[in-house]
């Protein structure tokens, strides 16, 4: 516009533009002529008396957007005149000046919003600002004008000092703070600390060294997290691994195709519908089960003859079995015993006492845990039956025999028995199957034992989750063993029966399931004792302990074998007498064979194990003993709570149950 007089702007921009526009659609001599009579029009107001026709459509644009904000202007006159004052000069104002000095303003309150943070205040701070510029900006100055000098020097003076102590300490004078701190008395007070710890400026100083030399090893985020204060002192180290451990997880599992691609979610889904469907399965073998069973058995609605095995048993039952042994009774239904009972669980005295051995053959003869059946209670069993599974450990419980008499003719040593029907087996190469899976413990640590020193390790076992702590623990319980009197150990028999009620109170604890085992009778007797006054005081406990799926039960290494438990606590009981001293006698374990029942105390846990002990490892010498269960109970008395791997006594790291399932 500035190729126009003044007088421009009272031209009606609109109605040329909307002329010239009309012009330019028509035929060629009605535009020319439309055209050329607003060039005319606008030529008088033109300082050079020339118009460009290419450029009069976009100058009758700006002259319309002007002489709209002149409307605007003229609307607002009297507000504009009272804000801007002397600036305004009866609308003939230096609107560029104008334009500066808003802007200018606009920076200014954007300011005072950041510092205050705060409407009310930002509303004062403007007042206030506003009453110290009314008289002008010079007055502002010639009065003000030195606090603000004397504030920028010492702003300077400030960054000065923090850029040195920033060089010299490495302190991050640019970090966060949160929005309600103070900068300046932060670090004021921080100045005042560090003034009061100038002793502490070399451990300073090695810290930063040592941050120094992290970051360049490439630990920056574990360097900013800690200095941040969001990872506790004692926890770097173990922060540190599992990130390492987790970063060297993902590389792995991203060069496996089938772990990058494994879902979790997925997996857990596959594995409870497989429970799901294997529950569905049990049930429905069980109903098929019955029903088969059920569809031999005869019916005993209908009359039948005396003379008939149905008939025996009907009156048999009717006169409760008077003047007719059972034996008798088996003898009479011979045909109709085996469909009404096809399965029956005695044992092998009742199976010679009902059944006679020339008669009743069953098909198969089923011996549980034969370590512990003596070959001669076992024959007249199995000369009922027409095959026989003889099931059992030779590595757990032998026989009880503590009232029998040991007599071995040397003359007929070849014709005598040995220990169980068990060991006769395999002295005579019957064909055997060995069952290696270990289902039982949930931790390598609670098998790993027994596992090394009895089974050559070929148990398998999976890993666990926190394979490098040990379940199995010792506590030492202060006190000593009562040799001469009472043969117990009121100590530890105490302590048993704190663990267990500290683990029935607690709701999380008291979902595991407990087992108590004792190397002796008498101190099983305490602990249950003990633990039955406990349950007086409080017959919740009781109804906990009682009343759950697998109730606490309180045993000794004779009759343990065959039970199971999450948590075990394990009472030796045998230890130092009230003077001190060790005699090394501790019952069964002094035995032939007690590292046999040292093997089953020590394999009843599925989750734990606590050994509870006033005997220490160092005070077991085993040059004093021929017994082969001390030694190895000796580690058990000083377990320490560490990291824990398996090992081999003989040959080291255990091999990884990877390798081994492979190999079988």
């Amino acid at each position: 516009m500035n190729d126009f007089t003044k007088n421009i702007f009272e031209v009606n921009a609109e109605a040329l533009l909307f002329q010239w526009q009309q012009a330019s659609t028509r035929w060629l001599l009605p535009k020319f002529l439309g055209q050329n009579k607003i060039v005319k029009t606008l030529r008088p107001f033109s300082k050079t008396g020339k118009i460009n026709k290419s450029t009069i459509e976009s100058q009758l644009q700006t002259l319309i957007a002007y002489q709209k904000e002149q409307d605007l202007i003229n609307e607002n006159e009297s507000k504009y005149a009272k804000t801007l004052d002397f600036l305004w000069n009866n609308g003939n104002g230096d609107w560029k000046t104008i334009a500066h000095i808003c802007e200018k303003s606009l920076i200014i309150n954007n300011l005072l919003h950041q510092i205050t943070e705060d409407p009310g205040q930002l509303n004062n701070t403007r007042y206030t600002i506003a009453e110290l510029l009314k008289e002008g900006s010079s007055t502002f100055q010639n009065f003000k004008g030195k606090v603000f000098v004397h504030f920028y020097a010492l702003t300077q003076e400030q960054e000065k000092l923090e850029q040195e102590l920033s060089s010299l300490l490495s302190i991050n004078f640019n970090q966060e703070l949160s929005q309600t701190t103070n900068h300046t008395a932060f670090w004021q007070q921080n100045a005042e600390v560090w003034l009061q710890n100038l002793d502490l400026l070399r451990d300073w100083s090695s810290w930063n060294r040592i941050k120094e030399e992290t970051i360049k090893m490439g630990l920056l985020p574990v360097v900013e997290t800690y200095s941040n204060g969001m990872l506790p002192t004692n926890e770097v180290l173990s922060s540190f691994k599992k990130s390492i451990f987790k970063c060297l997880a993902e590389h792995i599992i991203a060069k496996e195709p089938g772990l990058a691609i494994f879902n979790g979610k997925l997996f857990e889904a596959k594995i409870k519908k497989f429970k799901e469907q294997s529950k569905y399965f049990e049930a429905l073998t069980k109903a098929e089960l019955f029903a088969k069973l059920a569809s031999h058995l005869p019916s005993f609605s209908q009359e039948a003859s005396t003379s008939s095995e149905i008939g025996i048993l009907q009156r048999a039952i009717r006169n409760n079995g008077r003047g007719l042994a059972i034996r008798k009774l088996f003898d009479l239904i011979p045909n109709l015993l085996p469909r009404m009972c096809p399965c029956m669980l005695m044992s092998p005295i009742s199976v010679a006492q009902y059944f006679e051995v020339d008669k009743t053959k069953f098909d198969l003869i089923i011996f549980d845990e034969a370590s512990q059946m003596p070959t001669c209670e076992a024959v007249g069993a199995i000369a009922r039956g027409q095959n026989v599974i003889v099931v059992g450990d030779p590595k757990q419980m032998p026989p009880t025999n503590f009232f029998s008499s040991n007599h071995f003719d040397e003359e007929n040593a070849d014709k005598e028995d040995l220990e169980s029907i068990l060991d006769d087996c395999l002295a005579l190469s019957i064909p055997s199957k060995h069952l290696l899976w270990h289902y039982r413990s949930k931790h390598e640590s609670l098998i790993a034992f027994s596992n090394s020193n009895y089974y050559e390790n070929k148990l398998l076992t999976f890993p666990s989750p926190d394979n490098r702590a040990t379940k199995v623990t010792n506590q030492y319980v202060p006190g000593y063993y009562d040799r001469g009197k009472t043969r117990q150990n009121h100590f530890e028999a105490k302590a048993v029966v704190a663990e267990i009620i500290k683990r029935l109170s607690n709701p999380k604890l008291a979902q595991k399931s407990i087992g108590i085992v004792t190397f002796s009778s008498v101190q099983q007797n305490i602990i249950e004792d003990l633990l039955n006054e406990e349950f007086k005081k409080n017959p919740e406990l009781e109804k906990t302990a009682t009343d759950a799926q697998e109730p606490v039960f309180v045993k000794n290494l004779e009759n343990v074998q065959g039970d199971e438990r999450d948590v075990i606590l394990f009472s030796v009981g045998y230890g130092p007498d009230k003077e001190g001293k060790l005699y090394l006698n501790f019952g069964p374990l002094n035995r032939e064979g007690g590292w046999r029942r040292l093997n089953v105390a020590i394999s009843r846990a599925r989750y734990e194990m606590t050994v509870f002990s006033t005997l220490r490892s160092d005070q077991i010498d085993i040059s004093r003993t021929s017994s082969e269960a001390l030694p190895e109970l000796k580690p058990f008395c000083n377990i320490p709570k560490m990291e824990w791997q398996p090992f081999h006594k003989n040959k080291g790291l255990v091999q990884p149950p990877k390798n081994r399932l492979k190999k079988r």
